[in-house]
């Protein structure tokens, strides 16, 4: 098990190297440079956080489907499965919704995975 990227470990190696050795054995290990790599290597890294409501898909049959792990959807929510098709949302219970596929079907199976949108489905005014 690697506890650090390996430019890091690799470093941190030397550093080690370059430690004297004290009566013991016991190194003497310079607190501040090991600090400054460590914050040299953390500074750079950026985030990249996306965050999507997904259920999973726990049954499928004739143009529609049923999933759970997706809280409360509004009626007629749009939803995307994991193959790109698109479904709306017919919530059924609390911890299951039901999925009208606007799409092909037949490639949608029991444990894909399904997305909220944040569209609502609908028809055009006239």
């Amino acid at each position: 098990m690697r506890l650090f990227p390996r430019p890091l470990a690799s470093q941190l190696q030397a550093f080690k190297m370059e430690f004297e050795i004290e009566s013991g054995g016991v190194l003497a290990i310079n607190a501040q440079e090991i600090s400054a790599l460590i914050k040299k290597h953390i500074e750079p890294f950026q985030p990249n956080f996306d965050v999507t409501e997904t259920g999973v898909v726990t049954y499928i049959g004739d143009g529609i489907a049923r999933a759970r792990g997706l809280d409360n959807p509004m009626s007629g929510a749009l939803l995307e499965f994991s193959n790109g098709v698109f479904g709306m949302a017919q919530p059924l219970e609390s911890n299951d919704v039901g999925i009208i596929i606007l799409g092909d079907f037949y490639t949608i199976r029991e444990g894909d995975e399904v997305t909220r949108t944040g569209k609502i489905h609908g028809s055009p005014s006239r």
